[in-house]
Formats: C-alpha cells, sequence, structure tokens
C-alpha cells in the first residue's frame, strides 16, 4: 500500500462517518474551546500511530491570503520513533476534536510533509522536533500543473471546475458569484495557485468595484469571498480599549481579557508617497503579444470619487 492509497482509505473511512468534519471546530475561537481527543498518523504501510501522549504543542493555521490550511506539531520522544523508522515525514494525520462541553466529534486528516527543528537533550534520553503538516490538495496542487483554456465563462464557474473536476477535492466549498464572462487560458501553473490567480481578475456580482476576491481554506472548506462579505459578517470578538481594571457591563464584570493594552498607529496617510505611487492619478498600459495592441487604462482619484456612491452622497 504506497501512501495515495493510505490517504484514500483514510478519505473513505471519514466520509462515512455521520458528524460533517467543522461541526465541532467551526466555533472555536480559543484554545480553551475544543480539546484534541486523538492525534494519530497513519504510515506508508498502513500502520497507526498515536502521538496524544508524546505532543507538546499543537498549533492549526487558517490564513484568508492562504489557500491551504497547515499546521505543527512539537513532538518530546523518548521512545525513538525516528530511529525505529515509524515516523519519516511523510505520513497522513488524522486528528479527532471535541468540544469542551462534550457533544459529537470532528475528524480532519492532513499530509506531513516534513521534520524539523530536531534536537537532542544532554543525556540523550529524549528527542524533540517538529511534525509540519498540510493539506491533502496543497500536496496534490504542487505535484502537478494546470493547463486549460475557458470560453465565455464566468471566474466563480471556473474555479467550481477546477475543484470539482481537476482537484477532485471532497472537502466542501461555499463560491461567491461573480460579475462578468471571460475568455481565460490557465497558463501552466499549479492548480491551486491557478485559482489565486483567477481571483485577482474576479469582480463580485453585487455590481461593487474593485477586485478583491479572496480564495482560502478553513474549517468549513474552501471559501471564494470577496470583502464585502466578509466585512458583512457578525464580528467573532469584540475588544476594548479601556483603562485597566475598570468594571464594565451592566454586572459590573471586568473584561480584561478582552482589553487591548497597547495600541499603535503603524503608518499615516502621506499625500506625498501615495502622489509618487500614483494614488490620485495614474496610467495602466497593457501590452497583447498575440493581438498585437497596445492598450491605456486611466484613473482620476476625482472621477472615481464622484461616481460613488460616497460622492454623490455630497453632491
Amino acid at each position: 500500500m504506497n501512501l495515495n492509497d493510505s490517504a484514500s482509505n483514510l478519505n473513505s473511512s471519514l466520509k462515512e462517518l455521520n458528524t460533517p468534519q467543522a461541526d465541532v471546530i467551526k466555533n472555536a475561537y480559543q484554545a480553551t474551546d475544543y480539546q484534541l481527543s486523538e492525534l494519530n498518523i497513519l504510515g506508508i504501510k498502513g500502520n497507526s500511530l498515536s502521538l496524544i501522549n508524546f505532543y507538546l504543542e499543537f498549533n492549526y493555521f487558517e490564513d484568508i491570503f492562504n489557500h491551504s490550511s497547515s499546521g505543527k506539531i512539537v513532538v518530546s520522544d523518548a521512545s525513538g520513533l525516528l530511529k525505529k523508522g515509524q515516523i519519516n515525514g511523510s505520513e497522513i494525520l488524522e486528528v479527532k476534536f471535541s468540544g469542551t462541553t462534550g457533544g459529537k466529534y470532528s475528524y480532519k486528516s492532513f499530509n506531513i510533509y516534513s521534520i524539523s527543528d530536531r534536537h537532542f537533550d544532554i543525556g540523550n534520553n529524549f528527542e524533540a522536533y517538529t511534525l509540519n503538516f498540510c493539506s491533502e490538495d496543497f500536496i496534490l496542487s504542487q505535484r502537478y500543473r494546470l493547463s486549460k483554456s475557458y470560453k465565455k465563462k464566468k471566474i466563480s464557474e471556473i474555479i467550481k471546475d477546477v475543484l470539482e473536476n481537476i482537484l477532485k477535492t471532497d472537502k466542501s466549498y461555499d463560491i461567491e458569484e461573480t460579475s462578468g464572462v471571460y475568455d481565460f487560458v490557465i497558463p501552466n501553473k499549479k492548480i491551486l495557485d491557478s485559482i489565486n490567480w483567477l481571483s485577482s481578475y474576479a469582480l463580485p456580482s453585487n455590481g461593487k468595484t474593485g477586485a478583491d476576491m479572496l480564495f482560502f481554506e478553513n474549517a468549513e472548506g474552501y471559501q471564494f469571498k470577496s470583502l464585502q462579505s466578509l466585512f458583512k459578517q457578525d464580528p467573532i470578538k469584540t475588544y476594548r480599549f479601556n483603562p485597566k481594571n475598570v468594571l464594565v457591563g451592566s454586572n459590573g464584570i471586568s473584561l480584561m481579557n478582552d482589553n487591548i493594552y497597547r495600541l499603535e498607529l503603524i503608518n499615516n496617510f502621506d499625500v506625498l508617497d501615495a502622489s509618487l505611487k500614483g494614488t490620485f492619478n495614474n496610467r495602466l498600459i497593457t501590452v497583447d503579444p498575440l493581438l498585437r495592441q497596445k492598450n491605456y487604462q486611466d484613473f482620476n482619484y476625482n472621477e472615481y470619487f464622484n461616481n460613488s456612491e460616497i460622492g454623490r452622497a455630497h453632491v
């Protein structure tokens, strides 16, 4: 059994579970909102090994500017798992979460792709190292390149086709519809990089201007959203910039854990810097080598502001 077969068997077993992968960790915003019930690795030969008694840290990362989730596990190993060949850095990682108050379980699987920060203690009684993992789709995306043409398609439709028929992911996804139809030729790009490339051309269907569509992965699957849609979501948490030890709220409870202790403005608006960068007035020159055409697109901030909702409101 090779690694791909092991991954397919693991994903098949996850599909048979009644609990969706995002049920528990969907609303887990802090480390105290969930508990790690199982942490297993599935080797190339199909052997399973539990790391629940070996790990020191478990870190899971999501980023709206990154198309894949990732993470790392810090392991303290006194059994010589690396020396025995039980871990070589190419295993499947199976993670089982549950809520701190009980309830159903949630499963997720990843690919371990490297071992880093390996060091021994002075007495050579144990060694510590870090297992780095990412989603299986990211591994597949790095192995293959996409060369395909699309004619008169919305970018949202192209992204759905790439996820379903090229990447063939079993993860759920939420793709926001885009406006306009285009002819695209994806020029031999990695699969997920192709989606990011398409995102830079996409416009939301709500008519708002600006190429602000983001493609990313979170606990609920793949998301293709505009910044306007993300801004409309309910806030997860509210932080306050108040004096310390001040009782707030009707119940008089001090919310010190939600306080901002230091507020610093990193950068302020600079008219001279903005003028040099072409913020107020610029020209974009594009060259099409196939049609042998050169196009100009001018931008004037005053015209843009006067045509915007804010500008029309000030008239």
